[in-house]
């Protein structure tokens, strides 16, 4: 019985585990079964989807083709009683018309498969490979490479006829002011010839680069699909960096042709026409080169090269007229008209708030892609990040010229420049100088610009459009060179200093004797007169406060970081270093004057009160100098100060990262607080060591007083006591 009863059990356990199986083989295959019917209703939503904007598609391309073709015959019914001429330019605007109609008709029906596929899972990619080229997509692709050639045939009309306006326009553009106000007037007068060929020239780079914009915007966002949420682009996003402004360069071609003319070409440059001229003096005259006359004048090219820029851009208004009055208020009515055709049909095709993404989990993630694929957002984004900056894109150009014509001379490299033919070490300073000139010249127009309009720097200089900085092309770029020009710049420096020195300080001129101008002040009646001719501060204090401000303009003009560190560590420090050496000598010499002890005379005796001591107008004198020196180092100490908050990183540039220690800032910082401490040491000095020893303990006869203090304090009488001798003593007086 007991084995029965063991056989029964193990039957009963042997059933219970088959009918637990037999749940879980059920289960499996019910999730399954959910599983495969979740993925076959995605599949169905893609391709309802794919269908859906295939039938918009097709609708909005019925509706232009349906445009195009009243607009064909309203022309011809033009021709036929002879109102239209046919002309290039009518056939520009019609190929223009019709390009930006399909551009913004594809910016309005992005390819978003790629965005719904890259939502789903990796099962799901694999099942549904295919749905990444529906109907849709395929229409698409067919509508891009039909807009891709119209676009390519219209812009290459369109660049020809603007050139072909220009020249007939304006045929001495930009020789002089008239020329630019000649096409100022064309800009602003929508019937100009060459005011319609701009206008349809920009509307079809505009749209060009928002089609380019969207498509590098699905990249992006396919590959932040799997992120919680999607950030802003960054600027330098919205332009790659090959971008070109065709209208600015064909503006700009004029001016590039003559600057080949009249400085690269080997016949008709001027630094060839100089070189020959010189040769004809020569023959005509000796028939032999004076030991001082320069091979070549290549010493003059920076020079005349700016200055002929410098003329176009503002002496003939190219910049103020054409590029800030004529041509951007141009591009921002085009970008204007585009954004509002844009948001019109947006907001027909406006999403519900419920409707997301398929795929997608995160309703404002959703969102955030919808709107960054927006036709009148992408166009808006250009028009803040691109085409608002025709005047710095201009600028730029012409930097590149002159970097160019410098780089095609080989200037910096050139033996009568740097080479050992060269007898005069002057020439390639003058040509840093010009150097730094034009950079900032470059940097003021902007400026100018930016006050005008009421902006700031960082919203209007943007980096990758901003002008090249020909310091950093030629100087920083030039170990060698960059040595050897801020040794010639500390020892200049240096120079001028001990020469102000020797010739305003009184430390110095006590080395070489006293001057006739020192003695007629020294023996000059009229003291008054005496202290009114002692400056404020010392005139080496302002020489020291020039020197800063230059040496800070010229760190400042440096992009990066190691070149604005090497300059005030090869420069700026060491002149401040020889600036606290000469007003701590003259301190000295000054404290060393106030307490010593003039030779006894038959005259003094009867005028000083103690006969060694100094007299009292050497006092005032020597006071005033003291006055003088602190405020020179007070002056010193804030022109340095001044330079470090006013220096340093330049807007959006890109600088390389250097440690926190090492900075361009925190170097000034320190030199500014060894300026102040050298100011308190030397009002300690003077307040402490000689304005008491010598004016408070001897001249006002403190010294006397102090030495009875310690007996008049240890003998002091109660008041009621003191007050009773007084009464006594006015009794004793009375009966007196």
């Amino acid at each position: 019985q007991l084995h029965r009863l063991r056989k029964l059990e193990q039957e009963q356990r042997e059933r219970q585990n088959q009918r637990a199986g037999q749940s879980l083989e059920h289960s499996y295959a019910a999730q399954t079964h959910d599983g495969v019917a979740a993925v076959t209703l995605f599949h169905r939503a893609i391709r309802a989807q794919d269908e859906i904007n295939f039938l918009e598609m097709q609708r909005d391309v019925v509706t232009l083709v349906r445009e195009l073709a009243e607009k064909r015959r309203e022309d011809d019914a033009n021709k036929a009683v002879g109102t239209a001429t046919g002309s290039v330019l009518e056939l520009l605007t019609n190929a223009t018309e019709t390009c930006t109609s399909l551009g913004l008709l594809l910016l309005r029906h992005p390819p978003l498969n790629e965005l719904i596929v890259a939502n789903d899972s990796n099962e799901s990619k694999n099942d549904n490979a295919n749905d990444g080229n529906g109907k849709s997509k395929q229409f698409h692709r067919a509508l891009t490479n039909w807009y891709n050639t119209l676009h390519d045939s219209s812009l290459h009309i369109a660049v020809s006829s603007f050139s072909r306006q220009l020249r007939k326009c304006a045929p001495e553009f930009p020789s002089n002011e008239r020329s630019s106000s000649i096409i100022l007037h064309s800009f602003q007068d929508p019937s100009s010839e060459l005011g319609r060929v701009t206008r349809c020239l920009v509307e079809l780079q505009i749209v060009k680069d928002a089609l380019d914009l969207q498509c590098r915007l699905q990249n992006y966002l396919s590959r932040h699909s799997q992120m919680e949420s999607v950030t802003q682009p960054t600027p330098e996003f919205y332009r790659p960096l090959s971008w070109r402004w065709l209208v600015i360069d064909e503006l700009c071609r004029p001016l590039a042709e003559r600057l080949r003319f009249h400085f690269l070409e080997e016949q008709t440059g001027l630094v060839t026409v100089a070189n020959s001229t010189t040769q004809n003096e020569e023959r005509m005259g000796t028939g032999v080169a004076s030991p001082k006359q320069k091979p070549s004048n290549m010493d003059r090219f920076p020079e005349w090269l700016f200055r002929y820029l410098k003329e176009v851009v503002d002496n003939h208004k190219t910049h103020s007229i054409v590029m800030v009055q004529g041509l951007q208020p141009l591009v921002d009515s085009v970008m204007e008209s585009l954004i509002l055709e844009s948001s019109l049909v947006d907001n027909d095709f406006e999403l519900e708030d419920d409707v997301k993404y398929l795929g997608t989990e995160d309703g404002d993630n959703s969102a955030v892609k919808h709107n960054f694929l927006k036709a009148a957002e992408i166009l808006q984004h250009l028009k803040q990040n691109v085409y608002s900056h025709s005047h710095i894109y201009f600028l730029r150009e012409v930097s590149r010229m002159a970097r160019h014509a410098l780089r095609a001379k080989s200037f910096f490299h050139h033996p009568d420049v740097v080479g050992m033919e060269c007898s005069d070490c002057t020439i390639v300073l003058r040509g840093i100088e010009q150097l730094f000139l034009f950079d900032s010249f470059v940097e003021e127009t902007i400026h100018k610009f930016v006050v005008e309009s009421e902006q700031t720097v960082e919203d209007t200089i943007d980096p990758l459009i901003s002008p090249p900085k020909l310091t950093d092309s030629f100087l920083s770029t030039n170990e060698d060179l960059m040595e050897w020009w801020m040794t010639q710049e500390r020892l200049g420096a240096i120079h001028l200093l001990e020469k102000c020195a020797s010739s305003t300080l009184s430390s110095s001129q006590s080395q070489k004797g006293p001057s006739q101008k020192s003695l007629e002040i020294g023996h000059s009646s009229n003291e008054n007169e005496t202290l009114k001719s002692q400056p404020l501060f010392p005139a080496i204090s302002e020489l020291f406060a020039a020197l800063i401000h230059s040496g800070r303009k010229k760190s400042t003009s440096f992009s990066d970081n190691r070149s604005q560190h090497l300059y005030i560590a090869n420069v700026i420090a060491p002149l401040c270093s020889i600036f606290v050496d000469l007003i701590h000598t003259e301190a000295s010499f000054l404290r060393k004057k106030l307490l010593s002890r003039p030779a006894l005379s038959s005259t003094s005796s009867s005028i000083l009160r103690s006969p060694n001591l100094v007299s009292d107008m050497d006092l005032k004198a020597n006071i005033s100098q003291w006055i003088s020196v602190i405020s020179g180092a007070n002056v010193a100490a804030q022109a340095v100060r001044r330079s470090q908050s006013t220096g340093g990183t330049r807007g959006n540039a890109v600088y390389f990262s250097q440690p926190a220690s090492s900075s361009p800032i925190d170097v000034l910082e320190r030199l500014a607080q060894s300026i102040e401490k050298l100011r308190d040491a030397i009002c300690e000095d003077f307040i402490i060591s000689a304005f008491v020893e010598t004016i408070v303990m001897e001249r006002a006869k403190f010294a006397s007083y102090m030495m009875r203090c310690p007996f008049l304090l240890s003998q002091a009488e109660s008041m009621e006591r003191r007050g009773q001798r007084e009464k006594d003593d006015g009794h004793g007086n009375g009966r007196n």
